[in-house]
This record gives structure tokens, sequence and C-alpha cells, in this order.
């Protein structure tokens, strides 16, 4: 009996130096490897954190630009509107004025030619009328 529990003993002894052993050659190093990586991990995710606040940030930022960007752009385009009418007015206006002069000489001229041909008429009227008296008298 006693050789039986010597034997366990020396079987518990040699899983204990082969425990250490492992613990030692190859439980450190892979623990200190995988303990290394989720270092890395949680840095890397820090960083992407980071990056993700800084992108909102600038979007924010590009955002706000482009909206400013799009009211100076309608404050813009109002006042060349503004200015494009204020244009048409003034050319409608001088076309009008033109317009007005031009049926004024129209008018004008035309009442020249209806006197001119009232008394060309008159004459030719007269003439017919002196020809007519001396047929008839």
């Amino acid at each position: 009996m006693f050789d039986l529990n010597f034997s366990i003993l020396i079987i518990f002894l040699l899983i204990w130096v082969l425990l250490g052993f492992l613990k030692k050659n190859f439980f450190g190093p892979i623990g200190a490897v995988i303990e290394q990586r989720e270092q890395k991990i949680a840095g890397d995710r820090r960083r992407l954190d980071d990056m993700v606040k800084e992108i909102g940030s600038q979007t924010s930022h590009v955002e706000s630009l482009l909206k400013d960007a799009q009211l100076e752009a309608a404050t813009i385009r109002e006042s060349w509107l503004k200015q494009g009418e204020a244009v048409k007015d003034k050319i409608v206006a001088q076309a009008r004025q033109e317009s007005a002069l031009l049926f004024d000489r129209k008018m004008d001229d035309l009442d020249r030619q209806i006197v001119h041909a009232q008394e060309q008429l008159e004459t030719e009227i007269n003439g017919y009328c002196a020809k007519i008296k001396e047929i008839i008298l």
C-alpha cells in the first residue's frame, strides 16, 4: 500500500512539475501575447472612437459651412434676380418711351400726309370744278 501512495505522490509531483513547466514556458508567453493583443485591440478601439468623434465634428463643421454657402448663394441669387428685374423694368420703360416717340413721329407724318393729300384733293377738285364750269358755261 505504501508503494501505491508513493507512486501517487510521484505522479502528483510530476503533474505539478509539468504544470509549472507549462505555465512558465507555454501559458505565460501565450497569456502575454493574448494580453498584448487585447491591449492593442483596446487601443485601436480608442483610436477608432476618437476618429469617429473627429469625423462627427468635421462633418458638423462641413454641414455648417455648406448651410452658410447655401444661404449665401440664395442671397446672391435673390440679389441678381432683383438686379435683373430692375434692368428689365428699365429696358421695358425705355422701349415704351421710344415706341411712344416713334408713334408720335409717325402720327405727325401721317397728319402731314393727310393735310398734303387734302390739299392735293382740293386742288384737283377745284381744277375739275373749273373744267366742269367751262364745259357747262
